[in-house]
């Protein structure tokens, strides 16, 4: 007796062009996963923050650690 895989692919077709299956897409700013999962989105959006810090951290520089702190804050 065959073995019979119970999962079969489903095929979607919009105007008979066939939808692709991902695991995850960006969609407003955010990564929507397969799984519902939101390590993704998070994990983008952390890295997103320390680089906007970074700028703010480089372009002002010159200034003392209250005032870096202060527009941190603020920001």
């Amino acid at each position: 007796m065959a073995a019979h895989n119970a999962t079969k692919e489903c095929i979607f077709e919009i105007g008979g062009n066939r939808i692709l299956r991902v695991d995850s897409f960006s969609h407003l700013g955010h990564i929507i996963t397969s799984n519902l999962n939101d390590y993704e989105d998070i994990l983008q959006k952390r890295n997103c923050f320390i680089g906007q810090v970074n700028n703010v951290l480089c372009f002002f520089k010159q200034l003392n650690c209250a005032t870096k702190i202060e527009l941190l804050k603020s920001y």
